[in-house]
């Protein structure tokens, strides 16, 4: 189905201070063997990225295709450690999940939350807290 999507994440780095971004487009939404799929696309320096968060019972994925590549996964009480690949080279991105939310309701709107520390070697270590809100569009 067709959704529109806004993500808000609030990132703290280990100083203490807060950066909000957000970011509003299209996408679609679909449920396959018991998982729910988000899919949009995005534009970052010039190129097309397609993004696709996984929800499922036990974590939350992040994946980015195109010429930026990653595949994170927010699971509670766990770490997780993926390469983040951009044309200027890797890094080393590791996550500590800290909470997962979801509410979904009868309309095929969702409301995602994630909350867990990121650490991407050598550049930046702090936390974020990211909404996600998909809404059905009729």
């Amino acid at each position: 189905m067709s959704v529109k999507i806004k993500i808000e994440t609030r990132q703290y780095d280990d100083a203490g201070n807060m950066d909000t971004i957000e970011f509003k487009t299209s996408g679609k939404l679909f449920e396959k063997n018991g998982n729910t799929y988000i899919i949009y696309k995005e534009k970052q320096d010039g190129e097309e990225i397609t993004n696709t968060i996984k929800i499922s019972d036990e974590y939350v994925s992040m994946k980015r295709m195109g010429a930026f590549n990653t595949d994170i996964r927010i699971k509670p009480g766990e770490k997780y450690v993926c390469r983040y690949v951009i044309p200027q080279g890797a890094f080393l991105i590791e996550t500590n999940g800290r909470k997962i939310d979801i509410e979904k309701d009868n309309c095929g709107n969702i409301r995602l939350f994630m909350d867990y520390d990121i650490d991407i070697i050598d550049m930046f270590r702090g936390r974020n807290k990211v909404t996600v809100d998909v809404k059905n569009i009729k």
